[in-house]
């Protein structure tokens, strides 16, 4: 039985196994594979999937944020108005919040049922198409500092000249820092921090 993966927007993808240009062994997931699937896991290895649904195979490693820290971050982004336009992920020592790129469907479809009322099976299925093409970009990121007494730095996307992560002189237990910096996502007081 070969090893399939279904994402979170319903596409399914084979794990495959090739060779690199220099001969080194490689792993991959392909929707149509003409050759090397799978059947089982390399040991060692597991099954990611990144917010915007690419899959990828990688090095099993122990977590180092841990679940109620990714928790705190999740709750935070639920209370913010815009909820539906964030996503968190966490990678290696960093959880990371992701905002939706392109349009705000739900924006869009509430001024068309303003001028237009569109029967609920028609919204909910033009909902479902939207989430599937959805992409999401970092915004902001708490970055774990200190291991033992659990306090993190943060950083947040910096669109001017090169761009990049600039760092926000902010620094303490992801928590405190979720329920700061959070509702400030979509304001202009986010882009003002330093």
């Amino acid at each position: 039985m070969p090893v399939v993966y279904t994402n979170h927007k319903g596409q399914k993808f084979f794990l495959c196994k090739g060779l690199s240009s220099r001969g080194a062994v490689r792993y991959y997931f392909s929707h149509n594979p003409q050759a090397g699937i799978l059947e089982s896991l390399p040991e060692g290895y597991e099954i990611q999937e990144s917010v915007n649904g690419r899959v990828s195979l990688v090095k099993s490693r122990s977590a180092l944020i841990r679940p109620e820290e990714r928790t705190y971050v999740e709750r935070a982004i639920a209370k913010h108005p815009m909820a539906h336009n964030y996503r968190v992920d966490v990678k290696g020592k960093q959880i990371i919040v992701y905002e939706n790129t392109g349009p705000d469907i739900d924006a869009i479809v509430d001024a068309f049922q303003q001028a237009m009322p569109i029967p609920q099976s028609r919204v909910d299925t033009l909902l479902t198409k939207a989430e599937n093409v959805k992409h999401f970009s970092p915004m902001l990121r708490f970055t774990l500092m200190d291991p033992v007494d659990r306090i993190f730095g943060v950083e947040r996307m910096y669109f001017l000249g090169l761009g990049g992560w600039r760092a926000i002189s902010r620094s303490g237990k992801v928590a405190e820092l979720a329920k700061e910096l959070i509702p400030l996502l979509t304001t202009d007081e986010f882009f003002e921090l330093f």
